[in-house]
């Protein structure tokens, strides 16, 4: 659903995402549409919430999406920022926190972008961000390596979020939502479903011949009696 409230803009003097409590109040805020990069308005009233609107009534009606483009922009400059990551269970991981070593943005792979690259101790994830104008292109399936697990965090559902927050905690809550919140997370490729050829993931052991070894999620084949069909795994 499209919405007319815009927490961030581009900030013209600086190119910077900013929150609209950074910018000088009214018309002079030099600031623009993410979308249409048309001039906005920075609403600042002692009554209703703080956020910035349209300059002209006719790119309102143009610009359904703006909402969750001005969470993207702003979520790509905070990249940096995070220190740690929550994210989802899967049929055989619980949901966990992931202490980020490293933050890459705009990473290329066979063509196709992907906004986030995240290094942990223990693996590295490919981080997309999505709304309506930025859906899921399932080519990157095939364009990411299989050495990556690929996560998904949608932007579209944080309107009430945004919203509830004080003028000035914009980015504090939104730095939540991607970080440290289970909120509108989904793996596209789980880890389980990863290969890490130098991070053992699970351990095996064979019902067979009792035999037990370390590997990824694809290995679960015996070493012993080279059976794959009696090998039970847990992860580490």
């Amino acid at each position: 659903m499209p919405h007319s409230f815009i927490p961030f803009a581009i900030h013209v003097p600086s190119g910077r995402t900013i929150e609209v409590s950074e910018a000088e109040r009214g018309s002079n805020c030099e600031c623009i549409c993410p979308v249409c990069f048309g001039d906005l308005v920075a609403k600042q009233g002692d009554v209703n919430e703080w956020h910035f609107a349209q300059h002209q009534a006719s790119h309102a009606q143009t610009c359904y999406y703006v909402f969750a483009e001005s969470l993207y922009t702003m979520a790509m400059q905070l990249a940096e920022r995070i220190e740690r990551i929550y994210v989802p269970s899967t049929r055989m991981i619980p949901n966990r926190t992931l202490d980020v070593t490293s933050v890459t943005t705009g990473v290329s792979f066979d063509g196709y972008a992907v906004d986030l690259v995240v290094i942990t101790e223990q693996t590295q994830v490919a981080v997309v961000f999505t709304h309506a104008l930025r859906p899921f292109r399932k080519e990157l399936l095939s364009a990411i390596p299989n050495t990556y697990p690929i996560l998904e965090i949608e932007l579209n559902r944080n309107y009430d979020a945004l919203k509830a927050s004080e003028p000035g905690r914009y980015v504090e809550c939104l730095l939540h939502l991607i970080s440290t919140s289970w909120v509108d997370k989904y793996w596209r490729r789980s880890p389980e479903n990863s290969e890490y050829p130098h991070q053992p993931q699970f351990a095996y052991h064979c019902l067979g011949c009792g035999g037990c070894w370390q590997s990824h999620a694809h290995d679960n084949m015996c070493k012993r009696c080279k059976s794959p069909l009696l090998s039970m795994r847990n992860p580490l």
